[in-house]
């Protein structure tokens, strides 16, 4: 609910959405700014009724290992206490929490967030976050941490200014908006969470549909008028699925990236020796 409907809220309370209003009354159109309030209203609602969808433990598509197991000279409590201090730690890179913390059996699980950072093209104007289960299990003189439960959650971006961009950039904000709502409500059943497997099933879904597109194309004789229409149609569905399919794209190599570098971090930590 802070996500979404706080967006929403933080816009209102600033007087932004009015100013805009005003601002870009003889710029845009009364359909576009009817459309930028609407889609940013549909974000909020599907917030309120946010779920969690959890992965299985096959995350070939990150682009990273899940697991490793490293060999280092340490006694079992050592490593866990060296664990214990890597789970402690303030960053302002990710967020972290224990969920499990044990010692007998040398076991700490943490619940880890972060945000993806921006990338032209894919979320000017919304925000991802990635979440995901590090368990480390300390043994003596080695340790294990996995890496499990991929999830994302989507936001709009509540630090950019809408009353001071252009009409084309107004635009592309509507469009990547709209994009989300349509993925949550149609492919993630009305979720702004979205788990590693649905991900994967909504991206093979569309990458199939450009198959079927392109192959329809073929088919067409593009020197008729019939035959160039339905060959612009597909193809500007084309274009569409395949900005679905970048975003979706971007989530999953998220998670790869921040399992690398929350593993080299946790690794930093776990190889201090206890020697002296």
């Amino acid at each position: 609910m802070y996500g979404l409907l706080g967006a929403w809220s933080y816009l209102l309370i600033l007087g932004v959405i009015p100013r805009f209003r005003v601002y870009y009354s003889s710029l845009l159109s009364t359909t576009v700014k009817y459309t930028l309030m609407k889609t940013l209203l549909m974000l909020c609602l599907i917030a309120l009724i946010t779920g969690n969808s959890f992965a299985q433990n096959t995350y070939s598509e990150i682009g990273a290992k899940t697991e490793y197991i490293t060999e280092v000279k340490g006694s079992k409590d050592y490593l866990f206490l060296n664990a214990q201090q890597w789970a402690s730690t303030n960053t302002t890179e990710w967020d972290s929490s224990i969920d499990t913390s044990d010692k007998e059996s040398g076991t700490t699980i943490l619940k880890v967030s972060s945000y993806l950072s921006k990338k032209n093209g894919v979320n000017s104007y919304s925000k991802i976050r990635v979440n995901m289960n590090v368990k480390i299990d300390c043994r003596e003189n080695k340790y294990r941490i996995i890496f499990s439960n991929f999830t994302s959650s989507v936001q709009p971006d509540r630090n950019v200014e809408t009353e001071y961009l252009p009409t084309s950039s107004l635009e592309s904000m509507i469009e990547e908006l709209e994009m989300i709502t349509k993925l949550s409500e149609y492919d993630f059943k009305k979720e702004t969470s979205w788990g590693y497997d649905n991900i994967i099933s909504v991206r093979e879904k569309y990458i199939s549909q450009n198959k079927e597109y392109k192959e329809k194309i073929l088919t067409f004789d593009s020197n008729s008028k019939k035959g160039k229409k339905e060959i612009k149609y597909r193809e500007k569905w084309i274009k569409e699925n395949e900005i679905i399919i970048s975003y979706l794209d971007y989530i999953l190599k998220g998670f790869g990236d921040k399992v690398t570098e929350i593993n080299s971090s946790i690794n930093k930590v776990m190889n201090v020796s206890d020697d002296f």
